[in-house]
């Protein structure tokens, strides 16, 4: 298992924390930033690639939506 793969699932785990964070201050951009870092968190642990990588990637999907 290489260290990306370890930092998406740290990624994933902090994600959560915000997440459930921003339900108990009501705060929906936490909320919304903590789902952000989850995606980061899952297509790295995926793929395997470094987090610059990851959302850079993630930037352009989002152009194209």
């Amino acid at each position: 298992m290489n260290q990306d793969i370890l930092l998406g699932r740290w990624k994933q785990l902090i994600g959560h924390a915000q997440q459930k964070l921003a339900r108990w201050r009501n705060d929906d951009r936490l909320g919304l930033q903590g789902s952000h870092d989850c995606l980061l968190g899952l297509l790295q642990e995926h793929y395997g690639q470094r987090r610059k990588l990851v959302e850079v990637r993630v930037r352009e999907i989002e152009r194209e939506l």
